[in-house]
């Protein structure tokens, strides 16, 4: 295995995809998850018993920090109830969003979004996603969502939030 880690997630979070050496499951871990005055400050225990050395992995795609507005609607919900949230990072795959708690979701859950790119001209485009994530930052909840199927219109529209 390669021993070189690649340089930590630079999101808010600081959190990180762990990949067991043995099973290969994954795991995300927060950097307080780990003992830094330890031997060997990466290693954890995954769920097959096996310890190994945490490779910490890189983002798939840069994130930029934003200041945007969305609303979402579960798929699953049978409301169809708009939640509101404030957009803190997006990429070319995804973004993160925080939003008031929400009792029924769940990790895979698809969701349909509305970004508010221009409050002046009050610019919008709806995607797909689904939540990859979803992380407790006490009282809200930050949502890892995955873009789904963009069509090249909203590739276009995107591009300038999501270039640095």
């Amino acid at each position: 295995m390669d021993e070189t880690l690649p340089p930590p997630d630079e999101s808010h979070s600081k959190t990180f995809l762990a990949q067991c050496d043995r099973c290969g499951a994954t795991k995300e871990l927060h950097l307080t998850d780990f003992a830094l005055d330890a031997d060997d400050p990466f290693q954890y225990t995954c769920a097959c018993g096996n310890t190994c050395r945490a490779v910490l992995s890189q983002p798939r795609a840069r994130r930029k920090t934003v200041d945007l507005i969305c609303s979402f609607k579960l798929v699953s919900d049978s409301r169809k109830v708009d939640q509101f949230a404030d957009v803190l990072d997006i990429s070319a795959s995804g973004m993160r969003i925080q939003t008031d708690p929400i009792k029924n979701i769940a990790e895979g859950e698809a969701l349909t979004v509305t970004i508010l790119l221009s409050k002046k001209e009050k610019t919008k485009v709806e995607l797909c996603g689904a939540v990859r994530r979803i992380i407790e930052d006490k009282p809200r909840l930050v949502l890892g969502v995955e873009f789904q199927a963009l069509t090249d219109d909203q590739r276009r529209v995107l591009a300038p939030y999501v270039t640095a």
